[in-house]
């Protein structure tokens, strides 16, 4: 009897090696594949986030020393191109309504598509992202538009200096809201 068991389970040897690639092709594969196109995503919208907090602070300051939305839009748009990214004025609006404070403020968007490797396979050729950075310019001392001698409107938000409102003069905060 006891030959008889070892004989049976001699002719199962192969099922393990068919099991492991059956398993291999139709899971790991796919699996290893969605993860680097995931990762190429996530990757470019960082990138893409940090440029536009770059290019917000450059308009931001921009705006907040000359007052003109035209020379604030300049800026950013340089600071993207720099970093390759075709950006448009119009891609940089004014923001200092939206922020409900009397500070210069811009906002800067915008979108782009990632080229996907392996989703093509499943009809996924590209995946756009959007982002979007807030500039907000903080200065008592300006006596322009925005500001006046007693303007104390133009504190700290949702940043990690809101709890202490410790901007500086000519100190830029950037809101990334993702």
């Amino acid at each position: 009897m006891c030959c008889r068991e070892r004989y049976a389970a001699a002719g199962d040897r192969g099922a393990v090696a068919v099991l492991f690639a059956i398993i291999f092709t139709f899971l790991l594969i796919p699996l290893i594949a969605g993860t680097i196109d995931i990762t190429r995503v996530r990757l470019a919208a960082e990138d893409l986030q940090d440029d536009l907090n770059t290019a917000a602070v450059s308009a931001a300051t921009t705006y907040g020393t000359s007052t003109s939305l035209s020379q604030a839009q300049s800026a950013g748009v340089r600071t993207m191109l720099l970093n390759q990214w075709s950006v448009t004025t119009s891609n940089i609006t004014n923001a200092t309504a939206a922020t409900s404070r009397s500070c210069p403020a811009v906002k800067i968007s915008y979108t782009t598509t990632v080229p996907m490797v392996f989703a093509k396979a499943f009809g996924v050729p590209s995946i756009s992202i959007t982002r979007s950075a807030y500039g907000i310019y903080h200065d008592w001392t300006l006596s322009n538009s925005y500001y006046n001698s007693t303007n104390t409107d133009c504190n700290a938000s949702v940043t990690n200096k809101a709890a202490t409102g410790t901007f500086q003069n000519g100190e830029v905060e950037i809101i990334d809201p993702k």
